[in-house]
């Protein structure tokens, strides 16, 4: 699971899994009450590698999402975001602390390292 949240309102935001090359990996999946989210498919063979907002989106706080590893991937993982306040107010590459990934992609467990 992921969570995002911040003290001030931010209006967009743009969520993606790398591993140490910066490369986009894993799936994620929205909860079935959130509109404000959409996915992305960075790739033909990528499908949901990214999630974004939606129109639908006015001033949030907090976003919960959950990312799964894809198939036998073992290794170090981040998660990055772009977050947007306003038009002239935004961050980009706000990583997370790095997740270990073990497993073998189907009921893979993640550690905080």
């Amino acid at each position: 699971r992921v969570t995002i949240r911040s003290s001030q309102a931010y209006k967009g935001y743009l969520v993606r899994a790398v591993d140490r090359n910066a490369s986009s990996l894993g799936s994620w999946f929205i909860p079935d009450y959130d509109l404000t989210s959409q996915y992305l498919h960075c790739g033909v063979d990528r499908p949901q590698s990214s999630v974004t907002h939606t129109s639908l989106t006015t001033s949030m706080y907090q976003l919960y999402l959950q990312w799964k590893p894809s198939h036998n991937y073992h290794g170090k993982v981040n998660i990055v975001a772009t977050i947007v306040m306003n038009y002239t107010t935004h961050w980009t590459g706000v990583t997370s602390r790095s997740v270990t990934v073990i497993g073998d992609g189907q009921d893979d467990m993640t550690t905080e390292s």
